[in-house]
């Protein structure tokens, strides 16, 4: 990613159990940080987790975009259940597209979800 090197951290646990290694990177913003995470698996290099997690930042940075994939679909219930608020991300995930459709059979409100020329998406609760 080009970051600094005094920007980044590395921990390693003695005897710890399980697959393999960890990346979590932060990406913090004014109103907000996005955490994305990498974990180890069985037969993947440690290169492997890292490259993808950083493909994953990198196409946050580029989209320009406060809020990645994850969060938006976690911020659709708490904002629902005001009844209000809106906030901008990419593509919506599947999960998110489900979390919309649970939503509006549950609650009866103004729930819209509009796609722009830039590629973000705006997701609009409430008035």
């Amino acid at each position: 990613l080009g970051w600094e090197e005094s920007w980044l951290q590395v921990e390693q646990l003695k005897d710890a159990v399980g697959p393999g290694n960890i990346l979590s990177i932060e990406v913090e913003s004014e109103a907000l940080t996005e955490v994305f995470t990498g974990f180890g698996q069985r037969g993947a290099s440690a290169e492997a987790v890292g490259d993808r997690t950083v493909r994953q930042v990198r196409e946050y940075l580029k989209a320009n975009v406060p809020v990645w994939d994850h969060l938006a679909d976690q911020l659709l219930v708490p904002m629902s259940m005001s009844g209000r608020g809106s906030f901008r991300t990419g593509t919506l995930s599947r999960h998110a597209e489900t979390n919309i459709g649970v939503i509006q059979r549950f609650l009866s409100l103004d729930l819209s979800a509009a796609r722009s020329d830039d590629g973000g998406t705006t997701v609009r609760i409430g008035a």
